[in-house]
């Protein structure tokens, strides 16, 4: 029995990607024009079009870098506010909430960095097991 191949389009944007290979639990998904496949996405190339991306130009200030960095989470990972969080105090920003796997963990510590006058990110997001119970790989901190 095969199961059916899941493709996107050209416009779909890195957050909604991202979503569609977590929930199908797949490293790769090609992308169509109509009936032909043009390309594949993995998720190395969604990390590295996050850490290409142009860079914000946001004024500097905990408080537009924390706005700054939730809408790169949100927009780029589709992560959403009510799942995760960020904080930001004399421009070390601190992640934290729920997330379903290390990449996700990993690629919204990346995106954080990649938000300007970030000085550190430490990442204190928990994935959750998918019995829903959450573990903890404890802070991972890094220096901007």
């Amino acid at each position: 029995m095969s199961r059916q191949v899941v493709t996107l389009n050209e416009e779909t944007p890195l957050g909604r990607i991202a979503e569609i290979m977590t929930k199908h639990d797949i490293k790769r998904v090609p992308v169509m024009r109509r009936d032909t496949m043009v390309g594949i996405v993995s998720r190395a190339d969604l990390l590295r079009g996050i850490v290409t991306g142009a860079s914000d130009q946001t004024a500097s200030g905990d408080e537009a870098i924390r706005r700054a960095v939730e809408t790169r989470l949100q927009a780029d990972l589709g992560f959403f506010t009510t799942e995760t969080g960020v904080t930001v105090s004399n421009g070390l920003v601190v992640l934290w909430g729920r997330v379903e796997t290390e990449a996700q963990c990993e690629a919204a510590r990346i995106a954080a960095e990649s938000v300007r006058c970030v000085d550190g990110v430490t990442n204190n997001s928990r994935v959750m097991k998918t019995d829903d119970q959450s573990r903890t790989d404890g802070p991972k901190q890094t220096a901007g």
